[in-house]
């Protein structure tokens, strides 16, 4: 019998930690908009006073010792006690919260933190009318909302460029598949909806030989091209790819685009591209691939966040395939990279007058 009970007793405090789980990514939110770790990183980064602290952020000593003693017991600070009294250091996690280090994921804190935390809390409304939740909470669609929003505008795009420098890491997904080998020294590579062009750019130091054009919204190419000034191989280029897509390029990369949308709009972009794409190009597809069993894994968890945030979902190989198959393209492979996503590569469908 008690060795029920404390089986029933280590499964309630295990359930409420999975419970109370928001606490967590609140209190980094917090600091991350407080800009707590910066502020230690002035101070010298080990054994600061949460008194000097408080003046740097502005916040109460009390409160912010609290805060931080939280987190630390999560590593993402470490307390400093006696003889120092109430001091914390930074630690590698928090170095991440860090505005301006290497690596930081700041704005992302900030971005999962604000408008994305507010649509989660309407996901039992999502799943039951399965409807996102962003127009509602936001007062316009997810993308829409960007354009009139500035200043939210500019923490989403710095986010993502954060996330493609982490975990999924431009520079690792690039390697992963061989351009020069399947698209010649020489490619042209649209990158659509690239934001502000991390991952293109890393493709044309890679491949010497190849010129890219990047293509996104209007005020998304207005800060890449504030970013990418003098970028001699890089054309830059506004427009909606629901429109149009730029005209017969070898190789046509998408990066995290298809999952912001249900399969009807995915069918859209990809026929576009298939009607105007070098008859022997490729399509480069960089997405999570989502297993078909009951492993642990990320994916499962964006997916919902695309079901709360713009209606899009992650997906199968085999989800994948059909796609491609509706718009005119088969899939050829599935490149796997050291990042959370893939390279899954689609070529346009074999017809017979192709060959004519």
């Amino acid at each position: 019998m008690e060795e029920s009970q404390s089986h029933s007793g280590t499964l309630a405090v295990g359930f409420i930690r999975m419970l109370t789980s928001n606490w967590t990514s609140r209190a980094l939110y917090t600091a991350a908009k407080l800009d707590v770790a910066e502020a230690m990183h002035r101070l010298g980064g080990t054994n600061v006073s949460v008194h000097a602290l408080s003046e740097q952020v502005g916040a109460p000593a009390s409160a912010l010792r609290r805060l931080l003693r939280a987190l630390a017991s999560v590593a993402v600070f470490r307390t400093e006690g006696e003889p120092h009294g109430w001091c914390f250091s930074l630690t590698p996690l928090g170095n991440l919260l860090r505005s301006g280090a290497p690596g930081s994921l700041r704005n992302a804190a900030i971005m999962y933190g604000e408008e994305m935390t507010r649509c989660w809390s309407e996901l039992p409304s999502v799943v039951h009318d399965e409807r996102p939740a962003w127009a509602r909470v936001c007062g316009a669609e997810h993308f829409e909302y960007y354009q009139r929003n500035p200043d939210a505008a500019k923490i989403f795009d710095e986010a993502m460029r954060e996330l493609g420098s982490s975990i999924y890491n431009d520079a690792a997904l690039a390697a992963s598949y061989d351009f020069e080998r399947y698209l010649g020294k020489t490619p042209h590579i649209v990158d659509l909806g690239g934001g502000l062009g991390g991952f293109l750019m890393t493709i044309l130091d890679r491949v010497a030989g190849a010129r890219g054009t990047l293509f996104d919204r209007p005020h998304v190419i207005q800060r890449a091209t504030e970013r990418h000034t003098g970028a001699s191989r890089m054309a830059l280029e506004q427009g909606d790819f629901f429109e149009s897509v730029p005209c017969g390029a070898d190789v046509y990369v998408l990066k995290r685009i298809l999952h912001d949308w249900d399969d009807a709009r995915c069918q859209i972009i990809l026929s576009k591209i298939a009607e105007v794409m070098n008859p022997s190009g490729r399509v480069l597809v960089a997405e999570t691939v989502l297993p078909t069993g009951d492993e642990d894994h990320f994916g499962k968890w964006l997916d919902l966040n695309m079901m709360v945030v713009t209606g899009g979902q992650e997906r199968t190989k085999r989800e994948f395939a059909t796609l491609f198959e509706r718009a005119g393209l088969e899939l050829v492979e599935c490149h796997v990279s050291p990042t959370l996503l893939c390279i899954i590569e689609a070529r346009r469908k074999h017809r017979a007058y192709d060959a004519e």
